[in-house]
């Protein structure tokens, strides 16, 4: 609750990593009233969950699970995430894309992790990236 009011205060983009908690902070953002701009960093939710935080203006996040074997959900939520919602992120070292996933080499080059996402998110019919994310990791676009 105090990271959402500092947010307010200071009108900052509110960055969420939620985890098998997307009822109750759902909830305790509505009930503090949510800043201006809230990002559901490395999104994990189901699609219905994804329209309900689109629905409120809310962005999703996208990193290297999206590119991972078992990831069956992203390609759903990626269906109905509309892309000017939509944020490629990188969450390197620890959240790696495949085929860097798991090695040295994935730990010391986290800038790969747009790169891959990007190309993994461009699978799904509605997404057309014209070129993989630049992999020195510079944004390609920011929250407004």
């Amino acid at each position: 609750r105090r990271h959402i009011g500092l947010a307010k205060e200071l009108d900052k983009t509110l960055v969420i990593h939620d985890r098998d908690a997307h009822d109750d902070v759902v909830r305790v953002l509505l009930d503090e009233g949510p800043p201006d701009r809230v990002v559901f960093h490395c999104f994990s939710g189901s699609p219905e969950m994804a329209r309900e935080l689109l629905d409120l203006g809310w962005y999703l996040g996208f990193d290297g699970p999206v590119t991972y074997k078992n990831a069956r959900r992203a390609p759903e939520v990626a269906a109905v995430t509309p892309l000017d919602r939509m944020l490629i992120e990188t969450d390197s070292p620890y959240m790696t894309p495949v085929p860097h996933r798991g090695g040295v080499e994935g730990r010391s080059r986290g800038a790969v992790g747009p790169r891959h996402t990007g190309k993994r998110q461009a699978s799904v019919p509605h997404i057309r990236i014209k070129r993989a994310p630049d992999p020195a990791g510079q944004a390609l676009c920011s929250v407004p």
